[in-house]
């Protein structure tokens, strides 16, 4: 291996782990505060693992990236399918320039549901509400009743803090800001 190869490598390596230790930090602080507990520590470690998972399995387009963010609601009572009870936002970012452009995103209650397999939790589905007049009955059958007063909280809020939307898009900014433009 020559020394480059050996220098780009483990600039890849402490960039990887730069990223999920960037994500752990980013997804558990969304829910430490206000009404919703925290998550115990064996449902904690499965957020950063909801987020990768909206950033991996959306098809955006070309020179775009995806960022996401989930602020933890709750869940279901672990057992070998676990639900999330999240509020989650994306937005997708490309340089322009010197500067980000951005593409579509959205902000929206969903569950993300984990199977145990082998001892180790996967996430096998995500689900957001429906539109207009399924939203409401959609979300008091998908969530728990606090889970649901929490997204009471969030839908439509024009609040500040660090568990409003706005809030979270904004980290999803310096977070796509630092990643693509190095900055």
């Amino acid at each position: 291996m020559t020394p480059r190869t050996k220098i780009a490598l483990a600039a890849a390596w402490a960039a990887a782990l730069s990223f999920f230790v960037f994500m752990a930090v980013h997804v558990l602080h969304e829910g430490r505060h206000g009404r919703v507990p925290a998550p115990a520590a064996e449902v904690d470690h499965l957020l950063p693992e909801a987020v990768h998972y909206l950033e991996s399995t959306r098809a955006i387009g070309d020179e775009w990236t995806l960022f996401c963010g989930v602020r933890y609601l709750g869940n279901s009572r672990p057992a070998p399918r676990i639900d999330l009870y999240v509020w989650e936002a994306c937005q997708s970012y490309r340089v322009q320039g010197t500067k980000l452009a951005t593409f579509t995103g959205w902000s929206v209650p969903a569950v993300i549901s984990f199977q145990r397999v082998r001892g180790v939790y996967r996430v096998v589905a995500e689900r957001q509400p429906g539109d207009g007049t399924d939203y409401w009955p959609d979300i008091r059958r998908m969530f728990s009743s606090d889970a649901e007063q929490a997204v009471v909280e969030m839908d439509g809020t024009t609040r500040t803090g660090v568990g409003a939307p706005s809030a979270i898009f904004a980290r999803l900014q310096r977070r796509a800001r630092h990643e693509l433009l190095r900055q």
